[in-house]
């Protein structure tokens, strides 16, 4: 058996409405909490009570629909900012694109010795070159490979590598060159040479400074 008491007040919009215009005195309840052994109930709030009254007088705040009876229209979030979005990701494409470009193309690293960009650096190089037809002096000096020092030490037990060079082509005067390099003690005990130099010789004039005082003082006392 169905439920005759309505679900929803009175509405004076509703021509089919047959219910008394003070409605049912149930139905103006204000809504509270439960009530429970944990808990005492208390009132609802302002904004609970106005979701109860929407609720039972199934109340959408969504206009009908003039192409579909008893529907609905669907209300879209219009986008004005979209356009100043897409220029944000665009300006932010370039200027990283741009930035890449110039550092990979454009920027000599480490002083213009071999890294990890160089190909791309002298690949620029060339295709300006290419394309005009004229260098300047330091675009053809980048276009040398300038490495830092040896590839592989003689201390290390390796055949000395000219930078650039070919392992079966050293000569005897640059092996004797690389193996007579000087090393950090080699430096170390040079520097001890030279300070124990300096320290004789600042002995030696020390001793005849003290020589030339002690005969002036007797030479004053004779007179």
């Amino acid at each position: 058996m169905s439920n005759p008491k309505p679900r929803a007040p009175f509405n004076p919009f509703d021509p089919t409405e047959a219910r008394p215009p003070q409605g049912y005195p149930s139905e103006y309840l204000a809504p509270t909490e439960p009530r429970g052994w944990s808990k005492t109930p208390k009132d609802a709030s302002k904004y609970e009570q106005a979701r109860a009254v929407m609720r039972q007088i199934k109340y959408d705040p969504r206009p009908p629909s003039e192409k579909y009876p008893g529907q609905f229209k669907k209300l879209r979030r219009v986008n004005t900012s979209e356009g100043f979005m897409r220029g944000i990701k665009l300006t932010g494409k370039v200027l990283t694109v741009s930035v890449l470009g110039y550092g990979v193309f454009f920027m000599k690293w480490d002083n213009g010795y071999e890294n990890v960009f160089s190909p791309f650096y002298r690949a620029r190089i060339r295709l300006k070159g290419f394309l005009t037809g004229s260098l300047t002096e330091q675009e053809q000096q980048d276009l040398i490979v300038k490495e830092r020092g040896y590839t592989k030490l003689a201390s290390q037990g390796h055949n000395p590598v000219m930078p650039g060079g070919n392992p079966g082509h050293v000569t005897k005067e640059v092996a004797d060159l690389v193996y007579e390099r000087p090393q950090q003690r080699h430096m170390v005990a040079a520097e001890k040479k030279l300070l124990a130099r300096e320290e004789a010789i600042l002995r030696a004039v020390d001793i005849a400074e003290a020589e030339m005082a002690k005969k002036n003082t007797e030479k004053k006392g004779w007179w």
